[in-house]
């Protein structure tokens, strides 16, 4: 008897071990999740795009996570001028800001809720822009806003191309068989390279000369497109408005025979010879 009593002292039955396992104050509790907001982007006058990181659920399933955003500071799903839902889940998200108001003040937070509540990124502020692809500004159209990734983007900030009101006309991209060189395809590149065109280019109406001496609404630095910004007025085309189903040169030299244009009834683009007449449309940057 004094044998058994000493086993059972040191063994405990199987029930009572699942008991000790099992008692709440063992469970680990969730936690809110963590996350972060993305930068603001592609800032029009009346729409942007963000979205957030959630790179910890807190130890619960993710069930609704998206951005909310407000006039007011410290926006919440309570609070808020505007909300959206993204989903469920961890990682990244993107997340679409409609109707916004023009040259306003945007406070922006993405969020996360799970069983233990709802966590919020850090607040970003941005503004909308005061103009939008189409409207008249700055002696002519907006063309085109920058957006990230762009020469010339700034957060927060509304930059972009503006195109002239109305074609010049049809002429030569000029200097067949002269190599200007330095001249690139890039967003942001046509003024440098209208620039190196007229400095270095002897005929009095070539296309770039044309852009670079002419005087719109009072503003003096207009140019002629470069390959890629060509493109940007062709996309946009139907808001700009004023061009014709032809083809229309841009500022990008490929060699002392040819230049790049692009056809605006069907959009592609071309190598060409100098020596052919095509329409033009200067643009200038703000």
């Amino acid at each position: 008897m004094r044998k058994l009593m000493r086993l059972t002292g040191f063994i405990l039955p199987a029930a009572t071990v699942l008991f000790f396992f099992s008692l709440p104050g063992c469970r680990k509790e969730a936690k809110l999740a963590t996350l972060t907001t993305l930068s603001v982007t592609e800032i029009t006058a009346s729409t942007a795009v963000s979205g957030g990181n959630i790179t910890d659920d807190g130890g619960a399933a993710v069930t609704a996570r998206g951005i909310v955003w407000s006039t007011a500071t410290g926006p919440t799903l309570e609070q808020h001028g505007g909300m959206f839902n993204a989903g469920e889940g961890t990682g990244l998200f993107a997340a679409n800001l409609e109707e916004l108001n023009t040259v306003t003040p945007y406070y922006v937070r993405a969020f996360a809720s799970n069983k233990a509540g709802t966590a919020y990124g850090d607040q970003i502020i941005f503004t909308t822009a005061a103009v939008a692809v189409g409207e008249a500004y700055g002696g002519g159209i907006v063309a085109y806003l920058f957006q990230s990734g762009d020469p010339g983007y700034t957060a927060g900030q509304l930059h972009g191309i503006i195109a002239a009101p109305a074609d010049h006309g049809s002429y030569l991209w000029g200097c067949h068989q002269v190599l200007i060189g330095g001249t690139s395809a890039g967003i942001g590149s046509g003024l440098v390279n209208t620039t190196a065109i007229a400095g270095g280019c002897a005929d009095a109406n070539c296309a770039a000369r044309i852009s670079f001496n002419a005087v719109i609404s009072g503003c003096n630095d207009w140019a002629l497109p470069s390959k890629d910004e060509l493109n940007k007025l062709y996309m946009n085309r139907n808001i700009i408005g004023g061009f014709t189903l032809t083809d229309y040169w841009s500022s990008s030299e490929v060699s002392d025979v040819a230049a790049w244009k692009q056809n605006f009834s069907n959009g592609l683009q071309g190598m060409l010879y100098k020596n052919n007449t095509y329409r033009i449309r200067s643009i200038r940057y703000f």
